[in-house]
C-alpha cells in the first residue's frame, strides 16, 4: 500500500506539472512552423528547432527527436556549440519520457561533457540533475542521490538559488524512494526555506505539497505496522501541508492542482477513517474533474471515493451528493466507483493506442520529408566536396610551379653572383697585369735612355776616323 500511495502521490503531482505545461502549446507550434519556413540555415533555425522539439515532448517525442537532430546537425554544420549542446540536451529529455533510460543517459552525458567544456555552470548542473533523476526512476537511488548531490555542490558554489532549490528537492525525492522519509523531509525543509527567502511561489508550493506527501507516506507506514497513534499524527502532519498548498493555489486558475490537492486530502481523511471530510474533498475534487473535462483525474477520483463507499461506517452522499445513501448502497457503489475507474482506465489506455498511430503516421511523414531533405544535403556536400578538391588540385599545381620558378630564379641569381664575382676578379687581374707591363715598359725605355747616353754617336766616330786617316 505504502509504494502504491508513493507512485500515486508523485504520478499526480507530474500530471499537474504536465498539464500547465501545455497551456498554450498549440499555438506556440503554429507559431514556431511558421518562423522555420522562413528560417535560414542559421543560429536562428536552431533556435526554432529546439523551441518547437521542446514544445512537442510530449505529445509526440519521437517528432521531438527528430527535430533536436535536425537541430544538432545544423549546429555542427555551423560550428555553433550552444545550439548542439541545447539540442543534445533535449534529445535526452525525450527519451527520458518515452523511458529508454539507456539512450536518455547516453545524452545527457554527452551535454554534461560539452557543458563542462564550455565551463557552462548552469547547463552542468541541469544535466546532472537529469542525470541523478533517471538513476532514481531506473531504482538506482544510491547513485541518483549521487549526481543530485554533485548538482547542489556547483549550484552553492556559484550561490544560485533557483538551481540549489531544484537539487534539493531531486534529493528529497531519491529518499523518498530509499526509503529514508526524515532526510527527504529535511531536504525539502531545507528547500521550502530558500524558495520562501526569495519568494519562489511555484516551488513553495512544490515543497508543500512533497512535504505533505511524506508525511502521509510516513503515515501509511505507520498504519501497516499497526501503529495508529503515529500514523494519525503523521496524516494530520501530512494535512497541514495539503491545506498550505490548497490555500496557495485556490484563486490561480489552476483547477487541476486544486483537484490533486484536495484528492490527496480526502485519501488522508479515509486512512483515518474520518470519511465525512473524506467525502466532502473527494466529491470536491470530482466534480471540479468533471467541469474541467479531467478524465484521467476522474479515473484517480472514482478509485478513491470506491475506498470511502468500502469502507465508511456512517452513511454517505453518491458522488453528485444528490443521494443519501444507506450502508449496503454505499458498498454497491464502491463497486461502481471501482468498475468506473477501471474502465476509464481501459479507455485511456485506448486512446493512448490511437495517439501512438497518429504519432507513428506523422512520424513516418517527418522521417522521409527529414530523409529527403537530408539526401539533398548529402548531394549537396559531394558537390561541395568534389569543388573543393579541384580546387586544391589547382592550387597545389600553382604552389607547385611558384615553387619552382623561385627555385630557378634562385639558381639564375647565384650564377649572375658568381660571374659578377668571376668578372671583377678578372678585371682586377688585368688591371694588376696592366700595371706590371707599364712598369716593365717604363723600365725598358729607362735603360735606353741611359744606354743612349753611354754609346759615343756614329757622326763623332765617323769624324774621329777621318782625322786619323788624314
Amino acid at each position: 500500500m505504502e509504494k502504491v500511495f508513493c507512485k500515486i502521490v508523485l504520478m499526480l503531482m507530474f500530471v499537474s506539472c504536465f498539464f500547465i505545461l501545455l497551456k498554450g502549446q498549440n499555438r506556440k507550434i503554429d507559431s514556431l512552423m511558421l518562423l522555420l519556413k522562413k528560417d535560414k540555415e542559421d543560429t536562428i533555425k536552431v533556435i526554432h528547432l529546439n523551441k518547437l522539439g521542446w514544445q512537442w515532448r510530449f505529445n509526440n517525442p519521437d517528432t521531438a527527436i527528430l527535430l533536436s537532430t535536425e537541430a544538432m546537425l545544423l549546429s555542427e554544420k555551423i560550428n555553433w556549440k550552444r545550439g548542439k549542446v541545447t539540442a543534445i540536451g533535449q534529445m535526452g529529455a525525450y527519451n527520458h519520457l518515452k523511458a529508454d533510460y539507456p539512450k536518455a543517459l547516453d545524452y545527457y552525458f554527452k551535454a554534461l561533457k560539452l557543458n563542462e567544456e564550455m565551463n557552462n555552470k548552469g547547463g552542468i548542473i541541469t544535466q546532472l540533475s537529469n542525470i541523478g533523476a533517471v538513476y532514481g526512476e531506473i531504482a538506482d537511488h544510491t547513485k541518483g542521490t549521487e549526481y543530485s548531490l554533485l548538482a547542489l555542490k556547483v549550484a552553492e558554489e556559484i550561490n544560485n538559488k533557483e538551481l540549489q532549490i531544484g537539487s534539493l528537492i531531486n534529493i528529497g525525492i531519491g529518499h523518498i524512494y530509499k526509503p529514508d522519509y526524515t532526510l527527504a523531509i529535511n531536504y525539502f525543509v531545507r528547500a521550502l526555506k530558500i524558495s520562501e527567502e526569495i519568494g519562489k511561489k511555484e516551488t513553495t508550493v512544490d515543497c508543500f505539497k512533497n512535504i505533505g506527501n511524506v508525511y502521509s507516506l510516513k503515515a501509511d507506514s505507520c498504519l501497516k505496522k499497526g501503529d495508529m497513534i503515529n500514523a494519525d499524527k503523521y496524516f494530520k502532519e501530512g494535512l497541514d501541508y495539503y491545506f498550505k498548498t490548497l490555500k496557495m493555489i485556490e484563486g490561480l486558475g489552476d483547477e487541476r492542482s486544486v483537484s490533486t490537492v484536495m484528492s490527496n486530502i480526502g485519501s488522508n481523511y479515509t486512512q483515518m477513517r474520518k470519511y465525512k471530510e473524506a467525502y466532502n474533498f473527494l466529491s470536491k475534487s470530482f466534480v471540479n474533474d468533471k467541469n474541467i473535462g479531467a478524465i484521467d483525474l476522474l479515473q484517480g477520483d472514482y478509485e478513491l471515493l470506491s475506498d470511502v463507499y468500502a469502507k465508511s461506517n456512517v452513511r454517505l452522499p453518491d458522488s453528485t451528493g444528490t443521494k443519501l445513501l444507506t450502508i449496503e448502497e454505499m458498498r454497491l457503489y464502491a463497486l461502481f466507483c471501482f468498475k468506473r475507474s477501471i474502465s476509464i482506465h481501459d479507455t485511456l489506455l485506448s486512446e493512448e493506442n490511437k495517439n501512438q498511430m497518429v504519432r507513428k503516421e506523422m512520424t513516418f511523414e517527418f522521417e522521409k520529408k527529414t530523409s529527403l531533405a537530408k539526401a539533398e544535403q548529402l548531394k549537396n556536400e559531394e558537390l561541395a566536396r568534389a569543388e573543393s578538391k579541384k580546387q586544391r588540385i589547382v592550387i597545389g599545381f600553382t604552389v607547385f610551379g611558384l615553387v619552382a620558378v623561385a627555385l630557378f630564379a634562385g639558381f639564375i641569381f647565384r650564377a649572375l653572383r658568381v660571374t659578377k664575382k668571376q668578372k671583377l676578379i678578372i678585371e682586377h687581374q688585368k688591371e694588376q697585369v696592366d700595371e706590371k707591363q707599364k712598369e716593365i715598359l717604363d723600365s725598358i725605355r729607362y735603360a735606353k735612355r741611359i744606354q743612349t747616353a753611354l754609346i759615343t754617336s756614329e757622326r763623332y766616330i765617323d769624324k774621329s776616323l777621318r782625322s786619323l786617316k788624314k
